[in-house]
């Protein structure tokens, strides 16, 4: 099998707006066009791990947050850490163990959990605007959940996949969730 070499990014975090997430420009470093500056590599199911630096700021620690990745920029949603919440704005209930996945310039967050709780709205933000609004599904919803998996699967639908009740009972479930159609 041949060896694949991953790119090694270097970013520049930018503090968000406060109804933004944290995003980072992924910008390849001019040292990362030769192969010992890679960032890892990949043989036979076997991966080597190395550090990134970045620059500027970055938020804290965080358990349970997500990200997603567009246009090469990295956006950081959620997630908890023993200093309190981080988020800010109009944007969903403060959570962590939550799903996060993008369909075109949408951002979209699926449940989660806060404290005991465990959540089942679906939120998303548009990434042109900054504007978050939350979608109300139409008939069966999905119990509320966390370390659930939530994947794009076409331009208008969500695969909902497992994940833990409030019980913390395990969910093998799922839900091809939101035939979603938006007019902007």
């Amino acid at each position: 099998m041949a060896t694949r070499m991953l790119e090694r990014r270097t970013c520049q975090a930018r503090p968000s707006k406060a109804t933004r997430p944290w995003s980072w420009p992924a910008r390849p470093s001019a040292a990362a066009t030769s192969p010992s500056a890679m960032g890892a590599t990949c043989s036979s199911g076997a991966a080597t791990r190395k550090k990134i630096n970045t620059e500027g700021d970055v938020p804290p620690s965080m358990s349970g947050s997500c990200a997603v990745c567009v246009d090469r920029v990295l956006y950081l949603f959620g997630g908890h850490h023993s200093r309190g919440n981080t988020n800010k704005g109009k944007a969903p209930s403060p959570r962590a163990a939550h799903a996060c996945a993008t369909v075109g310039n949408k951002g979209f967050v699926f449940g989660g959990r806060y404290r005991d709780a465990r959540m089942n709205d679906l939120h998303y933000l548009n990434l042109d605007t900054w504007e978050w609004n939350e979608l109300i599904p139409q008939g069966i919803c999905p119990v509320g959940r966390s370390w659930h998996s939530l994947t794009p699967v076409s331009s208008d639908h969500l695969f909902l996949f497992g994940g833990f009740t409030t019980e913390k009972q395990p969910l093998s479930e799922s839900f091809k969730y939101m035939d979603f159609n938006f007019a902007s």
